[in-house]
C-alpha cells in the first residue's frame, strides 16, 4: 500500500527584523512547535530555506539541561555555562538565584522544586546570554504571574535593545503585550498574518472567513 505524503507545514514565509518579535498561535497540532524546530535547526525542511543571523538562542524544551540531584545552585551555576553567560561564574550564579527568585532554595535539589519553579532557572539564565535571536516554545508560561511579569519586561527590555523573538503562546494576552506580528497557524497552514493589533479575537474560524 503506498503511503500517504504528510505536510505538517505548507507555504509558510516570514522576515523578522531587529528588535521585533512574531507570535505564532493556533490550536493544538496547528504546526506551532514544528516551525519553531525548523527556526532552530533541530529538524530540516523539506522544501524552502530558513536564514538566520547572530547568536540563536532555542528554548524548546530546554529544562532538560537540569540536574535533578544536584543542588539550586550547582544547577544555577551550570545554566550559567550553558548559556555563557558574561562575567564570572560566581557573579553569574547569584544573578540567576536572586532573579529567578530561588534564594531560599540555593541548597535544595532541584527534584524538590515544582515544574514551574525549575524552568526559571535555564529560562533567566538564556535572557542574559546575549543572543540576538530567541525561539521560545510555550516557556513564557513559567512560574507565578509575578515571574511572568518579569519575562515580558526582560523580553521586551532585550528587544529594544535590538533582540529578535519568535514565540508560541495561548496566551493571547501576553501575545498582544510582546509581539508585534503574529502568524496563526491552522493544521500546517498559515490563515493569517500581520500586526497583532488586527489578529483575530476568536482563533482559526474566525480568521478563515476573514480571508
Amino acid at each position: 500500500m503506498p503511503k500517504r505524503t504528510f505536510q505538517a507545514l505548507r507555504d509558510i514565509s516570514f522576515e523578522l527584523a531587529r528588535g521585533r518579535a512574531m507570535a505564532l498561535c493556533g490550536l493544538n497540532g496547528s504546526g506551532k512547535t514544528t516551525l519553531l524546530k525548523i527556526l532552530a535547526g533541530t529538524i530540516p525542511p523539506t522544501t524552502g530555506v530558513v536564514s538566520r543571523k547572530g547568536k540563536t538562542i532555542c528554548l524548546l524544551g530546554f529544562a532538560s539541561i537540569l540536574q535533578d540531584r544536584l543542588s539550586v545552585e550547582d544547577n544555577a551555576r551550570l545554566c550559567s555555562v550553558f548559556f555563557e553567560m558574561k562575567g564570572p561564574s560566581e557573579r553569574s550564579t547569584s544573578l540567576l538565584i536572586a532573579e529567578t527568585g530561588l534564594e531560599e532554595f540555593r541548597n535544595a535539589r532541584v527534584e524538590e522544586l515544582s515544574s514551574g519553579m525549575r524552568i526559571r532557572l535555564p529560562f533567566m539564565a538564556a535572557m542574559h546570554s546575549g543572543a540576538e535571536l530567541f525561539i521560545i516554545d510555550e516557556a513564557l508560561a513559567v512560574g507565578d504571574a509575578e515571574f511572568q511579569l518579569k519575562c515580558v519586561k526582560r523580553l521586551q527590555e532585550l528587544k529594544a535593545g535590538g533582540a529578535a523573538l519568535v514565540f508560541a503562546s495561548h496566551n493571547l494576552n501576553m501575545v498582544r503585550e510582546l509581539a508585534d506580528e503574529v502568524i496563526l497557524l491552522d493544521a500546517g497552514r498559515q490563515i493569517f498574518k500581520g500586526p497583532v493589533s488586527e489578529m483575530p479575537d476568536t482563533g482559526p474560524e474566525a480568521a478563515r472567513k476573514k480571508h
